[in-house]
Order: structure tokens, then sequence, then C-alpha cells
């Protein structure tokens, strides 16, 4: 995947992944976080919870590239070669300097991406592109036992589904968030990575479907 080259780099980094689906780029933003329990003779950051070597500010590991952003005006350069962004509601805002999501969508729109999702913590996911807004709930839940890394659990999902359909219609694009949120609501059940490993795939057809009962509803 050739896909961030001359990104700017200070103290302020943060962390972009992109995974190249269907000849098109997505691209997730999160922040710098290092590893330290790990010998390396470089660099190691912790994308997804994923402990990675980075001996360069460019680093492509199992399909994926890893950079190091800092400067706003090397993310706007980026965001002009990417197709799908995810970025939650607080980095949207930032990044338009708007706090109206919509107003802020259309503004992130305009730099490049296609399609933009913004993850939105228990109130669900929005997904904006030129000619349409999709609104994603979160799965309602009783209990939540811990939240932590349901953001990235719902990237993951949602990327992944993209990888495995291998299509980036609007269709596509709307069961991928549905998806990537059933992934977060079984996160939320148990600490860290738990409850998804003792997930099967049964389940997770089961909650798909849920969701779907969710927000269906006859016309006028």
């Amino acid at each position: 995947v050739n896909l961030i080259r001359d990104v700017g780099r200070d103290r302020n980094v943060h962390v972009a992944v992109g995974v190249e689906i269907a000849d098109s780029h997505v691209l997730a933003v999160g922040k710098f976080q290092r590893c330290h329990e790990r010998e390396t003779a470089g660099t190691v950051i912790a994308v997804y919870g994923v402990c990675l070597p980075v001996a360069s500010r460019q680093d492509q590991v199992e399909g994926f590239i890893v950079v190091e952003i800092g400067k706003r005006d090397a993310l706007v350069k980026t965001l002009g070669h990417v197709d799908i962004l995810v970025i939650n509601e607080a980095e949207a805002r930032q990044l338009a300097e708007q706090a109206n999501l919509v107003k802020a969508s259309k503004q992130i729109l305009e730099l490049g991406p296609k399609t933009l999702v913004v993850k939105r913590g228990e109130y669900g996911v929005l997904v904006f592109s030129e000619h349409s807004i999709f609104s994603a709930p979160a799965y309602p839940m009783e209990e939540v036992f811990d939240p932590t890394g349901a953001g990235d659990t719902f990237a993951g999902g949602f990327m992944g589904y993209l990888a495995a359909t291998n299509n980036l219609n609007d269709e596509s694009i709307r069961k991928a968030t549905v998806f990537g949120s059933v992934m977060a609501s079984f996160t939320v059940e148990d600490f860290s990575l738990n409850r998804l490993r003792t997930l099967d795939w049964t389940e997770v057809e089961d909650r798909f479907r849920h969701f779907q009962a969710l927000t269906v509803f006859a016309g006028l």
C-alpha cells in the first residue's frame, strides 16, 4: 500500500492506518502510543492495541501502512488521497473547526474523502457522503462492562467487512457500518479482547439481525 508520502512530523504525533480495499484507500486516525514492554531496535507504536515496529516515518506491515503524522497541513494533504475517513466526532469538529457535524462533514469531504465515518460513542455512527447521510445507532446494552476499545473495534469491523466483500458502494458501506457497530457491542461486554476471543459467527449474525430490526419501519 503506497498511500501516504512526505508527511510532516513533530512532537504532537498521531498515527494513521491505511488499507487498500477495492482499489480505494481507507484511513483511520488515532492517537500515538508507545509500547514500552517490548525489546526492539526501532520505535514501537500501538495501533488498535497491536504493537508494531516503526523503523522510519513510513512502514508497511501486513498490508497496512503506519505513518506518524503531526502537522495539520500534512494531514490535510494526506486526505486528498483518501476515499474513506474514519474518525470520532471530536476529531471531526477539530479538523473542520466547526461545531456542527453536518457542516463539519461537508468541509472534510471537500478535502478529498468520498465518505466520512464519524464515531459518536453511545450515540452510534454517522456516515456522510456527497449525496447522503446514514445513521446507525449504538446497540442498546443493559450493561456496559468496559467501553475501552469499542471505537477501535468498530473501525476494525468496518474495514474488515469492506475488505471481505471487496465492495465500496453505498449499500456495502452501510452494512460495514452496522457490522462495525455489532463488533463494538461485543467488545464492551468484557475487559480488553476477552469477549472477542470467545465470539463465534452465529452470535455475530444474530446481533446483526437485531440491528436491522432496530431501524426497520413502514412507510407512510
